[in-house]
């Protein structure tokens, strides 16, 4: 069984990670939204307000699981059996800000690998022309 772990704050949840959930769903078997709780934002919604909003706006997605965590993402990944996350970028600023992310976690891991993205046909290797509104994966095992 194959998952991603989408996380976020998702204070509040938009169309555009609707989207983002529907397409994965399309290429995994599960997709796990993990809700964090983050001490320096200071989110509109509460933890347990978000984790519902995003229960309900994706209740009409199969193999979708809500989870709000705490701590590291990589932490969290490894206990979700998989060591795939997927990001959204919308700009070029975006990509480069995911690019530290997925260094990060690889030097705290030791062999993330990224990005790719997911386009219309499935998962694409993104290391060349950024392409808008297509969802970013990295690879954190």
């Amino acid at each position: 069984m194959t998952a991603i772990v989408y996380p976020g704050t998702f204070d509040p949840i938009t169309n555009g990670h609707i989207d983002l959930v529907e397409r994965a769903a399309k290429l995994f078997d599960r997709v796990i939204v993990a809700i964090a709780y983050s001490e320096k934002k200071q989110p509109l919604f509460d933890l347990e307000q978000r984790t519902e909003l995003c229960k309900l706006a994706l209740a009409h997605v199969e193999g979708v699981e809500i989870q709000a965590f705490t701590g590291l993402l990589t932490e969290f990944v490894a206990t979700c059996d998989t060591h795939i996350t997927l990001r959204g970028v919308r700009t070029a600023a975006d990509f480069e800000y995911e690019i530290q992310l997925a260094s990060m976690n690889q030097a705290q891991v030791g062999n993330a690998v990224g990005p790719d993205a997911i386009g219309e046909t499935g998962i694409e290797r993104c290391y060349g022309p950024l392409r808008r509104s297509r969802p970013f994966t990295e690879t954190c095992r």
